[in-house]
């Protein structure tokens, strides 16, 4: 049609921060409500946030990778990314590696990587850019050659670099950071 429907029932009525297409499944991420999926095209959600905290559950941003659902927060002090293995049924902190308080700005996965970009929000707290092969057990930076600190706004990848939006957009080979070479079509 020529004109937006409106939100469908049971999305509450504040700032949705991302969405995330998942095969037949929509994600949202509510400022201060945390995750909700709708099966049906956006017009029904349920909320999925079992085991998010439940003060600060700001999701910023959503992604998969294999049949693990991420998503991540704002400045939440038990954990800045959380993870689902049942489809949003609950979630589970895994964010060894990454500071207290940290804000995740974006995720993105390619295969079995995950990569987390964080918003710098001051002293003791992750900046740029978080990397974890495992599925959230272990977090890396993997930072050189960008600006210290850094606030990651988006990531992408296209062919065998990945780019990174702060001040500019930067690029990185993927041999330097995954066992990856090419993600044919991934952006």
């Amino acid at each position: 049609g020529a004109n937006w429907t409106g939100p469908g029932s049971g999305l509450p009525f504040n700032g949705v921060n991302t969405i995330f297409v998942d095969g037949t499944d929509l994600w949202a991420g509510v400022q201060s409500n945390g995750v909700y999926r709708s099966t049906d095209n956006g017009a029904t959600w349920t909320a999925a946030s079992t085991g998010l905290p439940a003060f600060r559950r700001n999701v910023s941003a959503i992604t998969r990778s294999g049949s693990t659902l991420f998503v991540g927060l704002t400045s939440s002090t038990t954990g800045s990314v959380y993870i689902s293995t049942n489809n949003g049924g609950n979630w589970t902190s895994a964010s060894t590696g990454i500071p207290a308080a940290s804000y995740v700005f974006t995720l993105h996965s390619i295969d079995q990587f995950v990569f987390a970009g964080f918003n710098y929000s001051g002293t003791g707290v992750a900046s740029g850019i978080y990397r974890t092969s495992n599925n959230g057990a272990n977090w890396t930076p993997v930072n050189d050659g960008l600006p210290n600190p850094s606030s990651i706004n988006s990531i992408a990848v296209v062919g065998t670099n990945m780019y990174v939006s702060y001040l500019g957009v930067y690029k990185r080979p993927l041999s330097q950071i995954t066992s990856v070479k090419e993600i044919a079509g991934a952006i």
